[in-house]
């Protein structure tokens, strides 16, 4: 059989990105969670925020949107600065992309943006985020849980979507180093219960979640 030459490049030219370096962080990230039944359930976002603030954060809410979390944070913390990117200029964000932002902060929290990247804009938005953290500072970064297919595909205008593996993996291509990983689901105690005992060996059997999201929690080294 002949092969056609004139095939056209699948690969855009201006890709970055290490594939070998890619499987490499990747696979240091399976070797902690090596399924993504090992990874944590957590219940409410706010409560794992809260843990890395303190009066005088400066937290960085990258695709704010209506600038919600920042409304939610100053009631627990009034003496805090609260920093939004976002691509909608009607939304009146303080910054339209990463690369405008050159302070530094505590706290870079990013909600259900990076999955509307290609993968070459997701590395290079952690990496932003990374350069403008402090040193010690965190990242809270979530993203569909690509084990409950629904979430990510009821979006169209979702673009990568990433396991929790490549996703750390990429924090760890970044120079972050991932302190935790979390599947999220928000429902009462009771019910939460109840899914693990009776649903939890069928969704094993079937290799589907019933959790919605992933989150990533990402430090930037001190030395």
């Amino acid at each position: 059989m002949r092969l056609n030459t004139n095939m056209p490049n699948t690969q855009p030219s201006d890709l970055k990105i290490s594939w070998s370096n890619v499987f490499r962080n990747r696979d240091a990230i399976h070797k902690r969670y090596n399924t993504v039944w090992k990874v944590p359930v957590l219940r409410k976002r706010l409560d794992l925020v809260k843990s890395f603030m303190k009066d005088g954060s400066r937290v960085l809410d990258v695709g704010a949107g209506n600038s919600e979390w920042g409304r939610r944070l100053q009631r627990f913390y009034t003496d805090i600065t609260f920093k939004t990117v976002d691509v909608d200029p009607d939304l009146t964000p303080d910054y339209g992309s990463m690369h405008e932002v050159q302070e530094q902060f505590d706290l870079i929290i990013s909600w259900e943006v990076i999955e509307h990247l290609t993968l070459q804009e997701g590395e290079d938005l952690i990496k932003e985020c990374a350069r403008v953290l402090k040193p010690g500072g965190c990242m809270v970064m979530s993203t569909p849980n690509i084990f409950n297919p629904s979430c990510y595909l009821m979006d169209s205008t979702h673009r990568t979507p990433y396991s929790y593996e490549e996703l750390g993996g990429l924090c760890l291509r970044a120079g972050l180093e991932v302190q935790e990983i979390y599947r999220t689901y928000n429902a009462s105690r009771v019910k939460l219960f109840l899914k693990r005992l009776f649903l939890a060996p069928l969704h094993r059997l079937i290799g589907v979640d019933y959790a919605k999201s992933i989150i990533i929690v990402a430090r930037k080294p001190t030395g």
